[in-house]
């Protein structure tokens, strides 16, 4: 482990403590002995492809998110009547792909290169629970800690529309309850599209 890597340890461990919820230490401990969270990619190929690449990821969500609801904040009161807490930011960003835990395992695959053929690793995508992906990190969390609603629309809909509920109104009624779970989405897509690189 780099001084980098244990940088984004500290720095995760240290905002997810600062919420001070109930429960926050058995789910950093779980992460740390039972999960490869800090050490797995946040996909096979499309965005963060590396060793510890989730953890970079949803600490970029996190300041991203952050920054949008900061830029935001005035119509996002206006629309909801409420101020999203400082742990729900930092809760729901840093937890958002949770879903993500002990899914991705190194494999080979045979290419060929320059006319001969080579065998190449490659991240592969072995879930072997399928609940899906933002049910299934809602799910996870609360094996630990309790989630407001507020979090739980921000999580179960933080891919937007790109998600299996594609015909669901409920994305619709999240926004409406939740406006921030847009400022999710956008966060999620900025730090995946713009500022994340694939190996």
């Amino acid at each position: 482990m780099n001084e980098k890597h244990q940088k984004m340890i500290d720095e995760f461990k240290s905002l997810l403590t600062s919420t001070k919820r109930e429960g926050i230490d058995l789910l950093l401990l779980w992460l740390e002995k039972e999960t490869d969270f800090f050490s797995a990619p946040a996909s096979t190929r499309f965005h963060n492809n590396f060793i510890s690449g989730l953890l970079d990821h949803s600490l970029k969500v996190y300041k991203i998110f952050k920054k949008e609801i900061e830029i935001h904040s005035k119509q996002l009161e206006k629309l909801s009547g409420r101020i999203l807490k400082d742990d729900s930011v930092i809760i729901t960003a840093l937890l958002h792909d949770l879903c993500k835990l002990n899914t991705y395992v190194r494999d080979v695959k045979n290419v060929k290169r320059e006319g001969t053929w080579v065998q190449e690793e490659y991240w592969k995508f072995q879930d072997s629970i399928g609940l899906g992906h933002g049910d299934k990190s809602v799910i996870l969390i609360q094996r630990f800690i309790e989630l407001s609603d507020d979090e739980i629309y921000l999580i179960y809909y933080h891919m937007g529309y790109q998600n299996d509920y594609k015909l669901d109104s409920g994305l619709d009624i999240a926004k409406k309850k939740c406006p921030e779970v847009t400022l999710l989405h956008v966060a999620d897509l900025l730090s995946s599209d713009l500022y994340e690189i694939t190996i």
